[in-house]
């Protein structure tokens, strides 16, 4: 009966020493992770700001290198990439071998840290067509 009673009050004793060295644990954890994880929001929206751009500019190239195939003309070709993709664009268009390559640089907002690429790339290949004029 003694031991009981003993291992009662120790029991008693224990859960309220613990429940007062556990106040502020939580809010001492958060203050820990919470940088971490704005650290990694941060990232994940700069490199899906990459990827948007990346996949937008290779939508210029392509739209790029289409039109050069139909109009025979890279005139109008930087125009045709900055409403594909935005300002700031640089394309590149070489004709040889039957072929047309377009290659556009698209520049990318600064990220954190300086981690993310100043510019991506898109490339285009479109293949010429023969006129019909000379063959029967």
């Amino acid at each position: 009966m003694i031991v009981l009673k003993t291992v009662k009050r120790c029991r008693k004793r224990w859960t309220s020493w613990s429940a007062r060295a556990d106040r502020g644990t939580v809010t001492a954890e958060f203050a820990v992770i919470l940088p971490a994880f704005i650290v990694m929001a941060v990232l994940l929206l700069a490199m899906t700001q990459v990827a948007r751009v990346g996949m937008g500019c290779q939508d210029a190239a392509r739209a790029v290198a289409r039109e050069v195939v139909l109009a025979r003309s890279d005139a109008d070709s930087t125009a045709l990439a900055r409403r594909v993709a935005g300002r700031g664009v640089q394309v590149d268009v070489e004709e040889g071998g039957g072929q047309v390559r377009v290659k556009v640089a698209c520049p990318v907002l600064k990220g954190p840290f300086g981690i993310l690429p100043p510019r991506v790339f898109g490339q285009a290949v479109a293949v010429l067509e023969e006129s019909g004029e000379g063959s029967a």
